[in-house]
């Protein structure tokens, strides 16, 4: 009798083992390896903190942590569509999908949950498996997922408007003119003369070129220039409304930008 329950036994945990899925295994193995390389700069977005397949809701959870600085969880939370559009871009932007054919091979949805770094409130963003399955199967050109990333920055720029960058310095507005992407940068005429701007262009440039070494300016660098575009900030005095624009052509994006592999991180 002995004899028949350890055998009984053997049999049991050799057909248990025999029903785990080898493809949720595999994506396990990736997930360990992205998890080593967090945390991983998202650009304006914040940072994938880890990364894991949660079992029981059937799903590769990713944890953002959000600068709330920039962003705020009650924005996303309001604006859902346009960052599953953004997120949906994100995906696409990656050159080796071999994470994405893993995820949908395993059959399991992808969720982004945002937490907000110091108020800790936190929101979660799903793509279902059929969302990913059509991600996959209907890729976009490099210029329309870019141009999808750039408006989703934008927007996001703009959900933060007004703040201040420096005494009595503020940007109060961002938007596409078709040809840049402009900051409109309102100015204390207390402190500052409009005028000046013109006087002192070269060295204003030349700063705003070292802010340019920060990791998350970069990235939104580099969408700039993968869609050709330039970049200007338009001075404006608040009581005059005397402007003048400094500007940043195309071909000065391409000389100041470096590729970067944010997008590859993750594979």
């Amino acid at each position: 009798m002995r004899k028949l329950i350890v055998l009984f036994s053997i049999v049991v945990i050799v057909g248990l083992a025999s029903c785990v899925n080898p493809k949720l295994s595999k994506l396990k193995i990736t997930l360990n390896r992205i998890n080593k390389e967090c945390p991983v700069n998202m650009g304006m977005i914040g940072k994938l903190e880890s990364i894991k397949l949660d079992e029981n809701e059937n799903e590769v959870q990713l944890y953002i942590s959000v600068d709330e600085d920039n962003l705020n969880i009650d924005f996303i939370r309001d604006n859902e569509e346009m960052f599953i559009s953004y997120m949906k871009s994100y995906l696409l932007k990656v050159d080796d999908k071999k994470f994405e054919k893993e995820t949908i091979d395993a059959g399991v949805d992808m969720s982004f949950i945002y937490t907000g770094a110091s108020s800790e409130k936190s929101h979660k963003l799903t793509l279902t498996l059929d969302n990913l399955k059509d991600i996959y199967d209907n890729p976009l050109s490099e210029k329309e997922i870019n141009l999808i990333l750039l408006e989703g920055e934008i927007k996001m720029l703009n959900a933060s408007c007004p703040f201040f960058i420096g005494e009595g310095m503020k940007i109060v507005r961002v938007y596409d003119d078709g040809n840049n992407v402009v900051y409109v940068v309102m100015l204390d005429e207390d402190l500052y003369d409009v005028d000046a701007i013109k006087k002192y262009q070269s060295e204003i440039k030349k700063e705003m070129r070292e802010n340019y070494r920060n990791p998350t300016v970069k990235i939104f660098i580099e969408s700039l220039k993968s869609v050709e575009k330039g970049l200007v900030y338009r001075y404006q005095g608040d009581r005059s409304w005397k402007s003048y624009d400094v500007t940043f052509t195309p071909h000065e994006i391409r000389s100041m930008s470096q590729p970067i592999d944010i997008y590859n991180y993750l594979y």
